[in-house]
């Protein structure tokens, strides 16, 4: 699929982690604050795969992280530092 000129691709990428790793940190979030209100984590991740909170990061990394089985260590950022060219897609 062609999304632009040189470096557009790139920006898609960039995009695409950024959705990715926000989906990811408000799944954890999410299923931490159901753990410490004292409900089931995994019932609550089954109640919101129902509905429009559904998601692929949903079903397969929420069932890690309502396991308590979260990321094995903490990310510093979402952005993997400077991306030759994309400073051609300002």
């Amino acid at each position: 699929m062609r999304i632009g000129d040189s470096g557009a691709g790139q920006l898609c990428k960039v995009c695409n982690q950024m959705v990715i790793g926000g989906t990811l940190a408000v799944v954890s979030e999410a299923l931490v604050l159901a753990r410490k209100a004292g409900r089931d984590p995994a019932k609550v991740r089954e109640a919101l795969l129902g509905g429009f909170a559904a998601s692929r990061v949903l079903e397969v990394r929420g069932r890690l992280f309502g396991a308590g089985n979260g990321p094995v260590r903490p990310r510093r950022t979402l952005m993997p530092g400077p991306l030759p060219g994309l400073a051609s897609q300002r």
